[in-house]
């Protein structure tokens, strides 16, 4: 197991956690942004409203900025086509920012490595989870989430991809999907995991 990703499971101080959900925020802000720019011509990117707090407060301010956009690109373009769009503009941010923490962490390429590394993001995000892998299956539930106070059932549809993205950028061998979500009445998200071939 890699050094760095043990001694971050020990020790996570707070000014780090705040850096790592500017990270999280920015990059999918910018995704979602992208697609209103592009698709909905009278879109403005919003400002940032001033944090004053700590990790609770970014959090909040970054869910409340994730329902904003995911409601406006809904309505100007359907819930079908909204959906489609933002998901994978997400998915792909979040991909990338899996890669990153791969790369950071020095996450191998073993199960427990990967759900180490989850645990510790999902962490920063204010959000706990379980998982259990065996063989090439798995779930993950997520106990407590953070942002689902903020998140209607449609911005949680949406950011879901960012999660898959997450995984997928930990380990192209991963794929995972949500049959259930807090937002949408559920105590706990569920979601599947596959463990597939690749490197």
């Amino acid at each position: 197991m890699s050094a760095r990703l043990a001694l971050a499971e020990i020790w996570l101080p707070k000014g780090t956690v705040i850096k790592e959900l500017l990270r999280v925020e920015g990059a999918s802000n910018r995704a979602l942004d992208s697609v209103l720019t592009e698709r909905v011509p009278t879109y403005r990117t919003p400002l940032l409203e001033p944090i004053e707090g700590g990790p609770e407060s970014i959090r909040a301010r970054m869910a409340k900025g994730h329902r904003a956009r995911v409601d406006i690109l809904l309505k100007e373009l359907g819930r079908e086509e909204g959906t489609r769009l933002g998901r994978r503009a997400v998915f792909e941010a979040g991909e990338e920012l899996g890669r990153d923490a791969r790369a950071r962490l020095r996450v191998g390429g073993g199960a427990r490595d990967i759900e180490r590394a989850a645990k510790l993001l999902y962490r920063v995000l204010g959000i706990d989870i379980s998982i259990s892998i065996s063989g090439d299956k798995g779930e993950m539930r997520v106990t407590r989430c953070s942002l689902s106070s903020h998140y209607s059932k449609d911005t949680c549809s949406v950011l879901s991809a960012m999660d898959a993205g997450m995984f997928r950028g930990l380990s192209p061998r991963i794929r995972m999907h949500f049959s259930q979500s807090i937002t949408s009445g559920s105590k706990e998200c569920l979601a599947a995991i596959e463990m597939g071939e690749g490197t």
